[in-house]
């Protein structure tokens, strides 16, 4: 094919956006034993809905997460703020121009796989956002090695994850909160 889906596409990203806006809340020191109510609330113009209609009570950070609650996440965009969630996107790996827009938080927004490869290998890699490698060797026909990432990679450490967009204490955090989702 001549598309490559990888890096020459974006597409809408949905809820696989709101761990950006998750981690955005643990950097600015919001717990995810934190609670938010589930009503709806009109942040200036935008007032968003949970795909599901249902509203009441109350959920922690966590389990905003782990339901995908609509309406959290925008409470949360709303308190940590968008440019804030641009930055931390940004430096997870997103390269993207994302709109000064609350509807982010909801995932109102396209990005490429390849960026958002990049944002979750960051939660898992304790925080450092990874460059993703498809060739890690290449081998002549006479076993002679042409080429070694991991050779490379110990000459040149800007090769390997470099960039820390959140501490090992904030990454851990977040893969707590979202093994449940």
């Amino acid at each position: 094919f001549k598309l490559d889906h990888i890096e020459g596409t974006r597409r809408q990203v949905g809820s696989t956006f709101k761990p950006i806006v998750y981690a955005a809340a643990i950097q600015d020191s919001i717990k995810p034993c934190t609670y938010f109510p589930n009503q709806i609330k009109k942040i200036i113009d935008w007032e968003p809905h949970n795909a599901d209609e249902s509203y009441g009570g109350w959920y922690t950070m966590a389990g905003g997460l782990t339901k995908s609650v609509n309406v959290i996440a925008a409470q949360i965009i709303e308190k940590v703020g968008i440019q804030h969630t641009i930055d931390l996107a940004h430096k997870m790996g997103v390269t993207s121009e994302l709109k000064r827009e609350f509807g982010i938080s909801l995932g109102a927004t396209e990005i490429s796989l390849l960026d958002m490869i990049k944002v979750y290998g960051t939660i898992a890699n304790q925080g450092k956002r990874p460059e993703p490698v498809t060739v890690l060797q290449v081998v002549d026909r006479n076993g002679n090695i042409i080429y070694d990432y991991k050779a490379e990679l110990a000459i040149n450490r800007k090769l390997g994850p470099h960039e820390e967009a959140l501490t090992v204490n904030q990454a851990a955090t977040m893969v707590e909160m979202m093994k449940n989702v």
